[in-house]
């Protein structure tokens, strides 16, 4: 089921291009944010009906991580909706590509620092958690822990999904709106543009994870709390500039 809610989200923010798609209409990014807290809660709930030790671990954590995680996110879409007027997030890529100086607004860094925290902690790649199925590691490896064969491929493979899409919406509506074409035959060539943006933001990636030492587990609700920190800021900084 969460694999399906990741898929129906694909439909919602711009993936591939930045002009509306099929149920576009019927989702902003609330909509969003509601749907990945479902598809979260909908795999605690399986993981706990395993009633396996470690996959109860593995959910507890998560359960408690996400408590600043889906904060955050709901937070940074609340802020950019006081900014651009609207939730929708083809809208606010439109806004961010015809006013380019709105994204070197201090408001506008202090939304990309909180997603992009946020990015980092889904992708496994933040500074405090080592990924694995060691037992002081684990957070997501607890959930998929007590699956196999095409039930754990399934689970594995949702959560790829929703680490490209909330990659998606950092880099084409938070750091690089531009590159996008929605004309036969030019759209295309998004994949090419898709690939570059990508490589690019697992650059990123790459030098923080490898320029920082892991951190203890229980530092994890710190670096979520900066993060939630830094949304909390960008939303008054919105509402003050507003």
């Amino acid at each position: 089921m969460a694999f399906g809610i990741y898929s129906l989200i694909a439909l919602i923010i711009p993936v591939f291009m930045t002009q509306p798609i099929i149920f576009t209409a019927s989702g902003d990014f609330f909509a969003g944010a509601i749907l990945f807290s479902l598809a979260a809660f909908i795999k605690i709930i399986g993981t706990m009906d395993s009633g396996s030790n470690f996959s109860s671990m593995g959910a507890s954590r998560l359960m408690s991580f996400n408590f600043f995680s889906e904060g955050t996110l709901i937070t940074v879409f609340f802020a950019v909706a006081l900014i651009t007027g609207t939730n929708n997030p083809y809208t606010t890529n439109h806004f961010l590509i015809s006013h380019p100086l709105s994204n070197l607004s201090l408001v506008h860094i202090f939304a990309i620092f909180a997603f992009f925290m946020i990015f980092m902690y889904e992708f496994g790649k933040m500074p405090t958690q080592s990924e694995g199925n060691q037992e002081m590691g684990m957070i997501d490896s607890g959930i998929d822990y007590e699956y196999s064969g095409k039930a754990l491929a399934v689970n594995k493979w949702s959560s790829y999904m929703k680490v490209y899409l909330l990659g998606s919406v950092l880099i084409n509506v938070f750091l690089i709106p531009w590159g996008m074409s929605n004309t036969f035959p030019l759209f295309f060539l998004n994949a090419l543009t898709m690939i570059a943006k990508w490589i690019f933001l697992i650059i990123i990636v790459l030098i923080v994870d490898t320029s920082l030492a892991k951190l203890r587990l229980f530092k994890v609700i710190d670096y979520l709390a900066v993060a939630f920190t830094f949304s909390i800021l960008f939303l008054i900084l919105s509402e003050v500039i507003a």
